[in-house]
């Protein structure tokens, strides 16, 4: 019993009562934004996949351009479209909506019980795109601290692998993360045989997902290593260089980085900042694609920050201490700062742009 409790991170009553407060703000979110403009999300893909799925149809012949659902194609490995299976019973929007309260019901009540000041990445524009998108980076930050949830990972495995680093118990990921992944391969090879060369065929057709170290700025990031012996450098370095889709959202991961309220507001802060020059189109030729701005405002703006945030620690693998992350009267103006940005992240995110 003992070691059940400690593989599920037990959750006191008032982080599950923060985590609920989360869920609900971010399920009304996820409403209010759908129905102000509805267009389709990430998540739909995984939506109509499995919903081909219960029909008996190969997820991968649904998604796609000309297909039943119009989109790119279905970039997902087929264990991701399993863990979607329960929410294809719900209505689409129902769905997008519950899917990402869950997230964030997992992640706030993680958060409140590691730390309270990472809280604030609730009012960044990376955090709310990946909610408002039904993206996954949310659940897979919570999975770090929660190993139970590792088995997750399959969603996204490059960012599963970039979060085990800064993991709560890294033996207990991984042995969560093999059995989940196990189950889920069986399910998946039982309901779709031939999904490997699949999905092989739809991943040789991406061509956008060039990591955050080659864009401009990125040869600065692995300056995070001067820090080797700190578990949050190798999460800082191994996300900026695995493959993954030009966004903000997989840039959230990156909120495992700082310590207490004061660093969270200041990377919360870069985040807004970049998400308001990227919509604006400031410092950019206009021929520059949507790929090249976000990710290299995210080196610029993410990444770069995170690093610093790394290097002014000392180069030991022992915890931070909580010493001087508490606010003061003299960050009231970094705080300002967050509530005006985060406004317009807000308003961007709902009502403006689609990112």
């Amino acid at each position: 019993m003992a070691s059940v409790r400690k593989l599920v991170g037990r959750l006191p009553l008032d982080a599950i009562t923060a985590g609920l407060v989360c869920g609900v703000a971010a399920f009304a979110y996820v409403l209010f934004r759908g129905t102000s403009s509805p267009v389709a999300s990430d998540f739909d893909q995984l939506w109509y996949g499995a919903r081909g799925v219960l029909r008996g149809v190969s997820p991968y012949g649904i998604v796609g351009p000309g297909r039943e659902f119009d989109w790119d194609y279905l970039f997902y490995p087929m264990p991701a479209v399993v863990i979607t299976l329960p929410f294809a019973l719900l209505p689409l929007l129902i769905a997008r909506a519950t899917f990402s309260a869950g997230s964030a019901f997992l992640l706030g009540a993680a958060l409140w019980r590691e730390d309270r000041g990472r809280l604030l990445v609730f009012a960044t524009a990376p955090m709310l795109i990946a909610l408002g998108r039904g993206q996954s980076s949310p659940v897979l930050l919570a999975s770090a601290f929660i190993p139970a949830l590792s088995w997750l990972g399959t969603i996204k495995p490059n960012i599963a692998l970039a979060l085990l680093p800064v993991s709560r118990n890294i033996r207990l990921t991984v042995i969560a993360g093999i059995v989940g992944t196990v189950v889920l391969l069986a399910v998946s090879f039982a309901l779709e045989p031939t999904w490997v060369a699949q999905w092989r065929d739809v991943l040789a057709k991406k061509n956008d997902s060039a990591p955050a170290i080659m864009r401009f700025g990125g040869f600065l990031i692995p300056l995070v290593l001067l820090r080797w012996r700190r578990r949050e450098s190798w999460l800082v370095l191994l996300l900026a260089c695995l493959p993954q889709t030009p966004s903000f959202y997989d840039a959230v991961p990156l909120f495992a980085v700082p310590k207490g309220v004061r660093q969270t507001a200041l990377l919360s802060l870069c985040g807004n900042i970049a998400f308001l020059l990227l919509v604006s189109g400031v410092g950019f030729p206009a021929d520059t694609t949507y790929g090249v701005r976000v990710t290299t405002l995210s080196v610029l703006l993410m990444y770069l920050p995170a690093v610093g945030l790394v290097l002014f620690r000392p180069n030991t693998s022992e915890p931070l201490a909580d010493t001087g992350s508490r606010p003061s009267r003299a960050d009231l103006p970094l705080f300002a700062a967050l509530a005006f940005s985060a406004f317009f992240a807000f308003w961007g995110t709902v009502a403006k742009y689609r990112v």
